[in-house]
Formats: structure tokens, sequence, C-alpha cells
């Protein structure tokens, strides 16, 4: 949830199709007023990898923690900077074939790459740092203030 009260729903975290696909869908609804919500088009920096969890900072940005193999990277999106589908044809499908994607993703601003496999969820702590599950334990991932 944000500091005004919306909440962030991610849909499909691993690609939208049983193919070599960078495409998830990130959702935003929001509660005030109920039912309006938001799509945006995220793309994975690989096929294979997958969102390993999401926070919500503040209105206007999202941190993503992207994981592949043994790395995990974590982004800071702008959703001003995307398109929102909300209400285009994105349930006709097709996105995934076609390249270059006809909608404009979110931009994704890379603050650290942290040695991390199997990671699940991803929450702030404080301002620079960020907790996220692994391997059955938390860690805490410290980022330098002047990327916050």
């Amino acid at each position: 949830m944000d500091p005004s009260g919306n909440y962030l729903l991610l849909v499909n975290a691993q690609p939208l199709c049983n193919c070599p696909s960078r495409i998830v869908r990130l959702a935003l609804l929001l509660t005030n007023p109920v039912g309006l919500y938001a799509e945006y088009v995220y793309l994975l920096d690989e096929a294979g990898a997958q969102v390993a969890g999401v926070a919500w900072p503040d209105p206007k940005s999202i941190l993503v923690l992207e994981t592949a193999g043994q790395r995990g990277r974590l982004y800071r999106i702008n959703l001003n900077a995307g398109e929102d589908i909300a209400f285009s044809a994105w349930g006709e499908g097709g996105l995934e074939e076609r390249s270059p994607v006809p909608v404009r993703p979110v931009a994704k601003v890379l603050l650290a790459e942290v040695p991390i496999a199997q990671a699940w969820g991803l929450g702030v702590e404080a301002p620079d740092r960020l907790l996220t599950g692994a391997e059955g334990k938390v860690l805490r991932i410290q980022l330098p203030s002047a990327l916050w």
C-alpha cells in the first residue's frame, strides 16, 4: 500500500505466455475512488527472469526486484513514464508476438545489483534500506543514499 492508501497488485509476475517472453503486466488498484485502476507493461531484462518483489514507497514510483539466475537487479519505475493500458485491447492477446511491443513500457532505472538467488518479496525498511527474503532468511539491501 502506498502512503495515499492505494494498493498495488502485481498481475502475472512471470511472462504472459509459455514462450521466451519478457513482458509482465503491472496492475495498480486504487482504493479511493473504489474501482479505478491502471495497468502498465514492464519488460524483464531477459527471457527467463522474473519479478521477485515489488515495493511502493511513494505514489509516483515503484521499486521492482528482478531476478535471473544467481543475481538480482533492483529498479525504480516511474509510473508517469509508461503508457496506461488499462482500457486498451490488452485482453485480445498478441503482445507477446509483436516486436517491438506496441505500447510504451514503464521506464526502469537500475539502483543496485545484488548476488541473490530465489528471492521473494520486497519491502521498504527505511528510505535507503530494503528487505527481501531468500533461502529462508530476511536479507537487507542497503542503497547508497545518493540513489534514494
